[in-house]
């Protein structure tokens, strides 16, 4: 996480980071508007996504990248209802996570 934020900092985002599934909609329940969310299948308290599925309630067309441990084939395959701007394979290169934010931000 602090990894992440560091890295996406470094490129310019603004980041608000959440240690778990109930801080991540604590923040997307706040005063900032959200342009893209990273989430992670494994958190405390909630899984990826149950916590996509809060995030799309509160902000339906939000542009979400989910960092998995499957490969990409896979994930598109089981996540494909999601509708998600990307996956983000474990373990990832700094370059890797700006690249993929960076193109959610643009849907």
């Amino acid at each position: 996480l602090e990894l992440a934020r560091e890295v996406l900092e470094r490129a310019g985002f603004r980041v608000l980071a959440a240690t778990s599934g109930a801080a991540a909609l604590a923040a997307a329940r706040g005063p900032h508007a959200l342009r893209a969310a990273l989430l992670d299948l494994a958190m405390p308290d909630m899984n990826g996504e149950e916590l996509l599925a809060h995030l799309r309630a509160l902000q339906p067309d939000l542009p979400v990248v989910l960092v998995t441990g499957y490969d990409a084939a896979h994930a598109a395959q089981r996540f494909a209802a999601l509708r998600l701007e990307g996956f983000l394979h474990k373990p990832w290169e700094p370059e890797e996570l700006v690249a993929a934010v960076r193109r959610a931000t643009q849907v």
